[in-house]
């Protein structure tokens, strides 16, 4: 089955974004045992002032880690957080990197697309959000850029929204990326030239945030920024799109269920509220959940009858997989945007979530699945997904300008 294959080594806790091209969030090892758990290591970021590491780490088969951080720097540590080589972006890094037959690929927030050999050397660069440079007078893309402006704002922070490329790519089990971005849209990458295969317009407004995810036939699954989500074939070809709620964003990746044949999509309008939509891989509607304040990360698919989405009102909702019916949500946080990220699932349903308790704090819960807490672990505030190696050690960056290894 094509989108659970691991794609480096038997290993490894992570080669891409939530752990598989379905996007499931599923921990592929078991949490420790103990009670509480024990600082192993720390990387502190080389940046001043700090800066968070928000996207989630990559290994390869040695188990050196590979991520991104607002610093504008992409990072590779050894096992035990010692910097094996840095490279300087020239915006912020979101994404979370994918790693592939000794490739690492990664977007910064300028909108340009990394490839990096495992040893660090630039094998290339692919801009994706050079949709708009050079417009003149075509019309057309003056109009959707003036459109796409007037929407791409942080409603909160009354800021316009600059960020280039937000998701984080997938990589085909052929080697090719797909990656969205601002501009166009979707776009397939050859990884070992770097070059452009098809390109794929998600419309406008042209701020895409949201993913890829892939099923077990390699069918594309991605949503425009407002209005439509999309199935694409592996040609770049449509297969169906439907349309959802006026006015709604999305910013998490959509997730597959691949043995139930469900697609998770996660919409949210401002900090009002936000949906997951589940359709079936034809494009019906199977149901809709609503959840309270919106949403910013993407939905984590258990191995038993629930899905988990974080709301940015601080709750964890646990949804009914064949209704949509909220099981239970139980409150983490009374912060601002309290829950951002994406849970992770272990093989026992162990559920491991990092929660915003203020502007500025935060901390790593480990959750068990009928949402009581087994422990908590102060990180500060944290926005990557939660990884476990074979020896139940867990990885995250920390917006007090650290990477954490923790034994749990």
């Amino acid at each position: 089955m094509g989108s659970n294959k691991r794609l480096h080594d038997a290993d490894s806790p992570a080669t891409m974004f939530l752990f598989d091209r379905a996007r499931t969030g599923r921990l592929p090892f078991h949490k420790g045992s103990r009670i509480e758990p024990e600082l192993v290591w720390r990387f502190e970021l080389p940046s001043f002032p700090p800066t968070g590491a928000e996207s989630s780490p990559v290994f390869d088969k040695d188990m050196n880690s590979y991520f991104g951080a607002h610093d504008g720097c992409f990072y590779s540590l050894n096992r035990t957080g010692t910097l094996r080589w840095m490279f300087k972006t020239r915006d912020k890094i979101y994404s979370s990197p994918a790693l592939f037959d000794e490739k690492v690929v990664v977007c910064s927030g300028d909108g340009h697309c990394f490839c990096f050999g495992l040893d660090g050397s630039l094998l290339w660069t692919y801009d994706v959000a050079g949709y708009f440079k050079n417009s003149g007078r075509n019309l057309h893309k003056r109009i959707s850029l003036a459109y796409t402006k007037s929407v791409a704002k942080d409603h909160v922070r009354g800021k316009p929204w600059k960020t280039r490329c937000w998701s984080s790519a997938c990589i085909s089990e052929n080697g090719i990326v797909y990656i969205t971005a601002y501009g166009l849209g979707l776009h397939a990458i050859d990884i070992e030239s770097g070059n452009p295969i098809w390109r794929y317009d998600l419309g406008s407004p042209r701020n895409h945030l949201s993913g890829v995810a892939l099923n077990e036939q390699g069918d594309i699954f991605v949503a425009s920024q407002r209005r439509y989500l999309h199935s694409v074939s592996a040609k770049g070809e449509r297969r169906w799109r439907i349309e959802v709620t006026p006015g709604y964003d999305t910013w998490g990746n959509p997730s597959i269920d691949c043995e139930e044949g469900t697609v998770y999509f996660p919409i949210s309008r401002q900090e009002i509220d936000g949906y997951v939509v589940a359709t079936d891989y034809s494009g019906t509607v199977k149901w809709k959940a609503r959840i309270k304040g919106g949403v910013r990360g993407s939905v984590a698919v258990s191995r038993n009858n629930f899905v988990l989405v974080g709301g940015l009102d601080g709750r964890l909702y646990f949804l009914e997989k064949h209704s949509g019916n909220v099981i239970r949500a139980p409150k983490y946080s009374d912060a601002e945007r309290g829950l951002w990220t994406t849970p992770s699932i272990d093989p026992s349903n162990n559920i491991f979530l990092t929660v915003k308790e203020t502007r500025t704090s935060g901390s790593l819960y480990c959750i068990d699945e009928s949402g009581e807490t087994i422990w908590k672990y102060n990180t500060g505030k944290t926005l990557s997904t939660p990884v476990i190696d074979a020896e139940a050690k867990i990885y995250l960056g920390s917006w007090t300008g650290e990477f954490l290894c923790v034994q749990s």
